[in-house]
């Protein structure tokens, strides 16, 4: 069997998706479709508009035949964790062949080169970042200024969809994973954008406008529509953040992933209101999803250590959803445990129990959170 796999979201599944899967199918290549999503929080630092085992009985409706979960601690992480965790999982499975993602510009040869670029680090490009850096700019920031010192093009470091991409690659690159690269041009809207348009709305604007209805009929597969909440939990999660941040020490915050160079008494100078706190701690040198995911980090008390951990240790393969069982024996190949629901956590080594935990609290912190009993239904009969 020759599975070709998607490293995703689906916050929520849109018509996009469902493009990218069908353009895996026109290839003729491979059996099945594979796809590693996050659970019920996100890379930006915020919880899901539906749940995890929502989302993926969507992504198998789209055209996908199975669906496992992204651990938390990765998913949750700036973009190359969010792509090595996910890399050094999919890589176990032998059948595991391909990799396919939506792309700005980016072609094989374009994230070859700057791939290539990044995990070299040149002494021209380290000076260069290390001065960016000084100046009080962004990591992001000052990576695609130093790179564009070096004199080669920095284009591929400016979109969401193509930074993920090199961070693919690189981690393809640097874990020696016999994965092939399949390159899909993305179509309709950005990602960062969230006017309303007729077809093909990015993600953003799906969960900006999911009050209009003609908008959404346009945009999202009529089963996504069917479950989509018209009301986010976005308010009650902060709250939650919020408590969970008034009674952490700052000793306690400067061992949350991420967090450290001073953010831990910034953090703590008396905001009762999390928008108002994320616009004062917002820097140039800390972005906006830099303070989200530390905020979500210590909410669901991810550590430094727990990211490092999980990145060094083999850990499991968790399913959320399968149309049927044939791929149970591709994904029973694998080096790692498989786990469905209701299996015992005692069997796993220490890292992947303490990860696998961090699983299950952060879905506790989400039927919190929406008030709502995650259905979790693991096999979806052929749509």
């Amino acid at each position: 069997m020759k599975i070709c796999s998607v490293i995703c979201e689906y916050n929520p599944f849109h018509n996009g998706h469902r493009y990218l899967l069908n353009e895996i199918k026109k290839t003729g290549r491979f059996d099945q479709i594979l796809c590693i999503m996050s659970g019920h929080f996100t890379q930006r630092g915020e919880i899901a508009v539906m749940d995890a085992y929502t989302r993926a009985r969507h992504a198998l409706l789209g055209g996908a035949d199975a669906v496992i979960e992204l651990p938390t601690v990765f998913a949750t992480s700036s973009a190359e964790r969010f792509a090595s965790g996910a890399i050094r999982i999919l890589s176990s499975i032998p059948e595991v062949k391909a990799i396919a993602f939506g792309t700005e510009c980016a072609t094989k040869d374009t994230l070859d080169q700057t791939a290539s670029l990044l995990l070299e680090e040149p002494p021209l490009y380290r000076e260069a970042l290390r001065e960016a850096l000084e100046r009080g700019m962004s990591y992001a920031q000052a990576r695609e200024l130093a790179f564009a010192k070096t004199g080669k093009d920095s284009s591929l470091l400016r979109s969401p969809n193509d930074i993920l991409a090199v961070e693919y690659t690189k981690a393809i690159f640097k874990q020696n994973a016999p994965i092939e690269r399949l390159c899909i041009p993305r179509v309709g809207q950005g990602y960062r954008e969230t006017a309303p348009v007729s077809s093909f709305a990015s993600a953003s604007s799906i969960r900006a406008n999911r009050e209009d209805s003609a908008f959404l009929k346009g945009n999202v597969p009529s089963f996504v529509l069917d479950d989509l909440p018209v009301s986010s939990y976005e308010k009650s999660f902060q709250i939650a953040a919020m408590t969970a941040l008034s009674l952490s020490s700052t000793e306690e915050l400067r061992q949350i992933a991420n967090c450290g160079e001073g953010l831990e008494f910034a953090l703590k100078k008396g905001d009762y209101d999390y928008n108002a706190l994320l616009e004062r701690v917002t820097s140039k040198r800390y972005p906006k999803s830099r303070i989200r995911r530390i905020l979500l980090h210590n909410l669901l008390k991810i550590t430094e250590s727990d990211v490092q951990n999980a990145l060094n240790a083999p850990l499991f393969l968790h399913l959320l959803a399968a149309k049927n069982s044939s791929m149970l024996s591709a994904l029973g190949q694998s080096s790692l445990p498989l786990f469905t629901k209701g299996r015992d956590l005692l069997s796993l080594p220490p890292v992947a129990r303490r990860t696998r935990e961090i699983d299950l609290f952060a879905e506790q912190i989400y039927e919190i959170c929406s008030g709502l009993k995650i259905p979790k239904k693991i096999f979806q009969n052929q749509p």
